[in-house]
């Protein structure tokens, strides 16, 4: 019975990739939330806890180029196939942006403007710029079309494709969070693409290792760019590492709901935080408040969707 509930070693297994997004969603809302407390995080030395949500993103973007990968390596990337991977990126987007008019009309406190709603259609949040959201869509996108023309070579294409776009932003200013952890995602196709030679890293020396070389690129004097890309990979590198040694993740869990939902976390946190004043209700309020409203808002979004997806198989 408990080889049934929980997974044993095995190379990362949906259980423990489950359980790192989940992990890496609560890193992110509370960066999120905390950046609100700049003068408090600073009086007490604890800026750096931030950096969380920057490396938390990046293992985003390594799952997900591993993730997407094997699927399309084991499916016919064709129209249908296309349709349902961004139809699960679109539809929390359009259930987040009906909650937030909602929770808006409810405390008579929804703009009017035509900039506010113009938002929508730039594919933003209402005061955020959502760009993890419009990257991992315009990822998907570009994977999807060179895979339909390239067919086996797709993930050669895409990493060429994103390791230019890296640079080029890097090179006209765009700010680092930008680019700094979409070089996870080539990481993810590298390890989707030699599982086996993957796996021979995957022990505690390993770990140990991609652990030390994350500490070392911020200490080492190497060039900007490395700097900010190197850490979020040697980072995903050393919790790959340690999939093939770590134990006891069940499957049904609040941490792996987050992380099997986790776009939906990803954009309902932007409720709470717009809606709920930092300076009113302070820290420890304001950023556990936070994630569990998130959390809430995220299990009825994805009730939601259930219930229209229900609703267009029956008609």
């Amino acid at each position: 019975m408990l080889m049934n509930n929980i997974y044993t070693s095995e190379f990362l297994n949906r259980n423990y990739t489950s359980f790192l997004r989940g992990l890496c969603m609560i890193a992110i809302v509370f960066a999120h939330t905390a950046n609100e407390f700049p003068a408090l995080l600073t009086e007490y030395h604890i800026s750096g806890l931030l950096i969380g949500g920057r490396l938390a993103t990046g293992v985003f973007f390594f799952l997900s180029g591993y993730g997407l990968t094997l699927s399309m390596k084991r499916n016919n990337v064709d129209r249908s196939y296309i349709v349902r991977h961004l139809r699960h990126l679109l539809l929390p987007y359009l259930v987040f942006w009906t909650f937030y008019i909602v929770v808006g009309l409810l405390t008579r406190s929804l703009p009017t403007d035509i900039s506010f709603f113009m938002q929508f259609f730039l594919l933003k949040m209402p005061y955020t710029d959502a760009w993890f959201f419009r990257t991992i869509l315009g990822i998907y996108v570009v994977y999807f079309s060179l895979a339909r023309v390239m067919k086996a070579r797709a993930g050669i294409g895409l990493t060429s494709f994103i390791i230019v776009y890296a640079i080029v932003l890097a090179a006209v200013g765009a700010p680092s969070y930008c680019w700094n952890t979409i070089m996870s995602f080539p990481l993810g196709i590298l390890c989707a693409t030699h599982v086996v030679s993957f796996k021979r890293v995957a022990s505690w020396k390993g770990a140990f290792f991609f652990l030390c070389l994350a500490v070392a690129f911020y200490k080492l004097p190497i060039p900007v760019f490395l700097r900010e890309v190197c850490p979020p990979m040697a980072c995903c590198m050393f919790l790959t590492s340690l999939s093939a040694k770590m134990r006891l993740f069940p499957g049904k869990t609040v941490m792996a709901f987050i992380g099997q939902n986790s776009l939906y976390m990803y954009l309902m946190e932007e409720i709470p935080i717009d809606y709920i004043s930092s300076a009113q209700t302070g820290f420890l309020v304001f950023v556990g408040g936070g994630i569990a409203i998130t959390i809430l808002l995220t299990y009825a979004g994805k009730k939601m969707e259930t219930l229209i997806f229900r609703g267009a198989s029956t008609t």
